[in-house]
């Protein structure tokens, strides 16, 4: 018998949400991309975090909120995003750095005739806390009817060698020099064809992170070449050490050299801890630089090198080089190590070879005192046997007097044989009882 539905009433029930499940859900969309429409001018800075802390940069950005009678942002955010008409600001705070991002959107007649940034107050500007690491332009413009020649192309990079490419199937092309401007900026030029506001605001972030994760991971190099000059000195002063290790005779010697390995090893362990986060930094970054690449779907564009065409040739040998100086580090710690090994080693066997001709001399001197203690004990048995003999003989003439017959002599020369017998017979037994 089929039972009838209960009536569906309709539910109140709510789940309160705690602060950290919040956070939790909230942490798949912070940073998220701009959407963008061509034509439109973004500049940004990405500053280190050293000097920089957040209360600093948040006042900062109360600052510029005063400027256009915006909302502050709250104390305890890692990003901040807020529009006056056609201008946006996006500040976001990553673990390294934070970065600060202007977009203006505008109809330009000729790619970077004028920049987000310039809408912005130099007094303000020049009080950004931090370093500042990456600094850059990016025009976003539509397609022109007519392709402009590399050389028209050229002037807005002032003549500077073009690297540029298609992304996915022609949607848009990309012109950059990865260099360096007279502002302090470097530039990229979009031409859009195809992509729409999300697309369009994803490929200039991935851009815009291309350039500063690279940034970022090249500044472990220097740190690595001075670090390989000392590497260098030290792999030499090794080298020469080790050969010269068969020759050392004297303890002092060899002192001498377990101290100027450890000090090899304290050098080694200082350079460690200062290039091993910077090395790590740099690891992470060019795999992020890498993967942005591969998102470009990026296509060669005729006479001209590519993005990643270019990475690979001029940035890829970089890191690589910073990573062989990690691995020239441990290299050299390992053959300290086995040279230390190696001569406390030959310290160890000169110590044995010493032990064993000491206890060869004691084995010696121990026969030696053998051999004269078996004298002795010869020699004290005939001067015990002798002095026993003179007392009998000096003890007969008294037992003669009361009223014995013998012969002095002739028990003499019979009582000496008898002693000797008895004292061997005493010898043998402690012998054998505490050998």
């Amino acid at each position: 018998m089929n039972e009838a539905m209960p009536q569906t009433v309709k539910s109140n029930y709510k789940i309160e949400l705690p602060q950290w499940r919040l956070d939790l859900y909230e942490e798949l969309h912070a940073r998220p991309f701009p959407f963008l429409q061509s034509p439109a001018q973004i500049s940004q800075l990405a500053c280190r975090n050293e000097v920089a802390n957040r209360d600093q940069q948040i006042a900062h950005l109360e600052a510029w909120c005063d400027l256009f009678e915006q909302p502050y942002p709250e104390a305890d955010v890692s990003c901040f995003y807020a529009r006056v008409d056609d201008f946006e600001l996006r500040w976001e705070m990553h673990t390294e750095f934070s970065t600060y991002t202007f977009i203006r959107c505008a109809n330009e007649t000729l790619p970077f005739e004028k920049t987000a940034v310039e809408l912005l107050p130099e007094s303000w500007l020049a009080e950004i806390a931090g370093d500042v690491v990456s600094a850059v332009h990016v025009s976003v413009m539509d397609m022109p009817q007519e392709q402009d020649s590399l050389d028209v192309l050229r002037k807005s990079f002032a003549d500077q060698r073009l690297i540029g490419g298609r992304i996915g199937e022609d949607q848009a092309h990309v012109w950059t020099s990865f260099l360096s401007q007279q502002d302090g900026f470097s530039r990229f030029l979009i031409y859009n064809n195809e992509l729409n506001k999300c697309e369009m605001g994803r490929l200039v972030q991935r851009l815009l992170e291309i350039e500063t994760y690279r940034l970022f991971s090249l500044l472990t190099l220097p740190l690595s070449r001075e670090a390989l000059i000392q590497i260098n000195a030290m792999d030499d002063s090794l080298c020469e050490t080790v050969k010269s290790i068969p020759g050392f005779r004297k303890h002092s010697e060899e002192k001498a050299l377990l101290d100027k390995l450890s000090k090899f090893s304290s050098e080694i362990e200082s350079l460690r801890a200062k290039i091993n986060y910077r090395t790590n930094a740099t690891q992470a970054y060019a795999e992020l630089v890498n993967r942005r690449l591969q998102e470009l779907n990026e296509k060669r564009h005729p006479g001209l090198q590519s993005l990643g065409d270019f990475l690979e040739r001029r940035f890829t040998p970089a890191i690589r080089t910073i990573h062989s100086t990690t691995i020239r580090l441990e290299d050299l710690s390992t053959r300290i190590d086995r040279a230390t090994d190696l001569i406390r080693t030959k310290v160890d066997l000169e110590l044995e070879n010493r032990s064993q001709f000491l206890l060869s001399s004691l084995d010696d001197r121990s026969k030696r005192q053998f051999r004269l203690q078996r004298t002795v004990e010869g020699l004290s048995i005939v001067a015990i046997s002798y002095y026993l003999v003179e007392l009998i003989k000096m003890t007969l003439p008294g037992i003669k007097l009361l009223g014995f017959t013998f012969n002095v002599e002739l028990i003499a020369v019979f009582t000496v044989p008898m002693i000797l017998i008895i004292m061997l017979v005493v010898r043998a037994f402690f012998r054998r009882k505490f050998d």
